[in-house]
C-alpha cells in the first residue's frame, strides 16, 4: 500500500506521522486499498485534514476541519472509512445478488 502524506504550511511531526500511520493501520478491507494520501494543511484558525484512498473499484474522499489536528485526522479517517465500507458492501452485494439470481433462473 502506497502512503503519501503531504503537509502545508507547516512542519510535519513524527507524532502526527505515527497518529496518521495507527489510523491507516484500523482500515478495514485492506485488501483493495492500493493508495492512502493524506493533504494536511493548517490556517490560523483551523486545522484541516483530507485523506483520498484509492484502490480496485475504490475511489474515497474524506475532509474534516477542527481547532485540533489530531481530532481532524481521527474524524477524516472515521469518514473515509464509512465510505470504504458502503463501497466495499456495495461491491459484495452485487456479486451475491448476480450469484442469488442465477441459482433462482437454474432451480426455475
Amino acid at each position: 500500500m502506497n502512503v503519501t502524506i503531504s503537509a502545508r504550511h507547516f512542519d510535519l511531526t513524527d507524532a502526527i506521522k505515527e497518529a496518521i500511520q495507527s489510523e491507516i493501520d484500523t482500515i478495514h478491507h485492506d485488501q483493495i486499498v492500493e493508495s492512502v494520501e493524506v493533504v494536511l494543511d493548517q490556517n490560523s484558525k483551523s486545522q484541516n485534514v483530507e485523506v483520498i484512498v484509492t484502490g480496485k473499484h475504490l475511489h474515497v474522499i474524506s475532509k474534516d476541519t477542527s481547532g485540533d489536528m489530531y481530532t481532524s485526522i481521527t474524524s477524516a479517517f472515521k469518514g473515509a472509512q464509512r465510505q470504504i465500507d458502503k463501497q466495499f458492501g456495495m461491491l459484495t452485494d452485487h456479486k451475491e445478488t448476480s450469484v442469488s439470481s442465477n441459482e433462482q433462473l437454474l432451480q426455475g
